[in-house]
This record gives structure tokens, C-alpha cells and sequence, in this order.
């Protein structure tokens, strides 16, 4: 990294750790590997960061000593030692009569509070959600840009394995073949078990990538996404395998994308959250195929495929500038065949930025 990047991500790094320590009540420790990166670019399994009101240090063991050197931001202590991080951190002088000390409670296992109550005996170990899963929620301009180019490698591989779909192939040759591309071409790895699923494995909306070998006239539901800089992609678009697909898919695909317009146009900053999955719903109640849509209409994306907000009827809160979510609607016929299509939106002022720039439209690929 170039002397002007590195400052660059310096700053970022120091501007995030101002937020976090706005809000401190208790010196906060960090372990969630996630929230390492967003706060001092860590990229190692083990660490923890501990923030304080006026100071902050990184720990961990020998393995990712060099590692954490190399990547913390200048100026961030970090201490090596070949214990755990409660231990490491007891001896360190920002913790010195501390009289409570807060732990992520997303992340944090009973047999960890007994640890660290043993290692500060005389602190109060407190549980707290995490303040950074709640400023993850809205996405800075550096956290877009790299969402949006795992978004273009990932439409860049589907347009590149459409052409492999033939009758014979078996879906998890299908996946494997992505991830290669993906990889060969700058993904760090796939964001989530890719989903490749022919003929009725597509009527399972979490379906594996297996042996089942594609047949002519079937569809082919693909849910794909990779990791590019640290964060995710999430894409999906349905195949059929054939010359043209019968009028009952036909009809299906287009329900599921009226059902992607209707959700796009309830999503602007301030909208409650459950407002574009219960818009939906409606339609798809309207059109009495309500019970063939089995889950809710989106998600957060970021550094992990599945993170806060939720677009759900159940959902509370409101939508805001700056997160990114998913839009996917899908309905699904059990035993037959299932379509979803799934875009990535960034939530404006004014309404909202589709980043998926890749046609719904149902292609076909010719069997000869």
C-alpha cells in the first residue's frame, strides 16, 4: 500500500475509533474478527482490540504477531504474548483499577465470562451489544466501493458459467468452477456456500451445490456471491435449460420480478423496515401464490453476507442513507422448481441506488 493510501486508511481508522469511544460507558473489548477489521483492519482469526475513553490497544498471540504489525494503523499498541487476551490484558496500565470492563454479548460464551471475571477480579465484566454492529449498519464510501466491485466480479463469473449450463453437468462442478473464476480474478473466497440448484433442488431456497447432474427443460437457480477487500457480494438470477420455458415458469418468473419492482420502490431512507417486505407480501397475496414465498424479502450486506438491517414484515426500525441491502424476492413450487432474483440496493435520501447492474430476464440456454 502506497504511502497516500496508507494514510488515507489511517484516517478512516481513527475516525471510526472517535465513534466508538463517543458512546463508551465501560472500556470495551473487541474480539468479533469482523468488527477487528472495521476498527484497525485486522485480518487475522485471533486478536482483540480494548478502547478505552483516551486510548487503545491490539493483542494476540505469537502466530498473528507479525500480521497485526503490519496491519494495525500507526499508532495502535499492540502486544504479542502467548496467552489468552484476558490475561494479556490484565497486565496492560490502560486497564489498571478499572472497575468494569464490557464484552460484546453477540460474541461473548459463558465459559469466556468465567475467564475474564477470573483474570479481573475486582472489575465488573459486563455484556453489551456491540457498538460497532450498530454503526456497521450504514456503510461508508470506502466500505461502497468495495461492495460494489465484489458485486461486479460476481456478475462478471455468472455471465462467465451461463454457457456451462448443458444437460449432463452436475451443479457442484457448476459452483466449483466459479469459485476458480472468482479467485483467479481477485476474490479472497465465495461469501457463503454458492448456491447452485437445478430442477426441483430449486423449489429449496437454501440449496446446496450437489451431484445432481442438470436435465433439459429445467430451471437452474443460482445464489452466488464473493469477497473482494474484505467484504461481500449477494446475487442471485435463475437459468432454464431449453430453448424456451413453459408458460407455468414463465408466469412465475414474472410475478417474482413485478415483486422486485414493487419492493424497489418502497426502499428510501426513512421507511420502516418491515414497509417493503409487507408491500410485497400483498402483491404476492393479491396474486395467490403467498404461501409459495418462504422467507423475507432481504438483508444487510457487508463484511458478512447476513448482517443487520433485516427487511422483514416483522422487522422494527427504519430504513437509512448509507446501509446496503438486499432485495430478493422468490416463489417456490415444492418438488418442481423455484425462482428468486436477488439484487443489491443502496438505501438514499431520496429513495435508492440499485447496485446490481445485471438484466432479470429469464435467459435460456440452448441444449444444442
Amino acid at each position: 500500500m502506497g504511502t497516500r493510501n496508507r494514510r488515507d486508511a489511517a484516517s478512516v481508522y481513527a475516525a471510526r475509533l472517535l465513534r466508538v469511544r463517543q458512546n463508551l460507558r465501560s472500556p470495551l473489548v473487541i474480539t468479533r474478527p469482523e468488527h477487528l477489521f472495521w476498527l484497525c483492519g485486522f485480518t487475522g482469526a485471533d486478536g482483540a482490540v480494548c478502547v478505552t475513553a483516551s486510548a487503545a490497544c491490539f493483542v494476540t498471540d505469537p502466530r498473528y504477531g507479525e500480521q497485526a504489525r503490519e496491519e494495525l494503523p500507526p499508532g495502535m499498541a499492540c502486544h504479542v504474548a502467548m496467552e489468552r487476551a484476558e490475561n494479556i490484558l490484565a497486565r496492560q496500565e490502560l486497564l489498571q483499577g478499572a472497575l468494569s470492563l464490557a464484552l460484546e454479548e453477540e460474541t461473548t460464551y459463558v465459559g469466556d465470562l468465567a475467564r475474564w471475571r477470573k483474570a479481573f477480579p475486582d472489575a465488573e465484566i459486563l455484556t453489551i451489544p456491540s457498538p460497532i454492529a450498530i454503526l456497521r449498519r450504514v456503510k461508508e464510501p470506502e466500505e461502497i466501493a468495495a461492495i460494489r466491485s465484489a458485486l461486479r466480479l460476481t456478475e462478471e463469473a455468472f455471465a462467465w458459467i451461463a454457457p456451462s449450463v448443458r444437460p449432463g453437468v452436475r451443479e457442484a462442478e457448476l459452483a466449483a468452477k466459479l469459485e476458480f473464476y472468482a479467485r483467479m480474478k481477485g476474490a479472497s473466497r465465495a461469501a457463503f456456500d454458492l448456491i447452485v440448484a437445478s430442477g426441483p433442488n430449486s423449489a429449496k431456497p437454501h440449496a446446496g451445490a450437489t451431484n445432481r447432474r442438470v436435465r433439459e427443460g429445467e430451471l437452474v437457480q443460482f445464489d452466488i456471491g464473493f469477497i473482494c477487500a474484505g467484504y461481500c457480494s449477494d446475487f442471485s438470477r435463475a437459468l432454464f435449460c431449453g430453448a424456451r420455458p413453459p408458460a407455468a415458469i414463465r408466469r412465475l418468473h414474472a410475478l417474482v420480478e413485478e415483486a422486485q419492482r414493487i419492493g424497489r420502490t418502497s426502499i428510501c431512507a426513512g421507511q420502516e423496515l418491515s414497509r417493503p417486505d409487507l408491500d410485497v407480501r400483498d402483491f404476492f397475496r393479491r396474486e395467490g401464490v403467498l404461501k409459495q414465498y418462504l422467507h423475507s424479502l432481504g438483508h444487510g450486506v457487508g463484511l458478512e453476507i447476513h448482517e443487520p438491517p433485516r427487511l422483514s414484515h416483522a422487522a422494527e426500525g427504519a430504513l437509512e442513507a448509507g446501509m446496503v441491502v438486499t432485495l430478493e424476492p422468490g416463489l417456490y413450487r415444492a418438488g418442481k422448481y423455484g425462482i428468486r432474483l436477488e439484487d443489491m440496493l443502496l438505501v438514499t435520501a431520496s429513495g435508492n441506488e440499485v447496485l446490481t447492474d445485471f438484466p432479470h430476464t429469464l435467459a435460456c440456454i440452448p441444449c444444442k
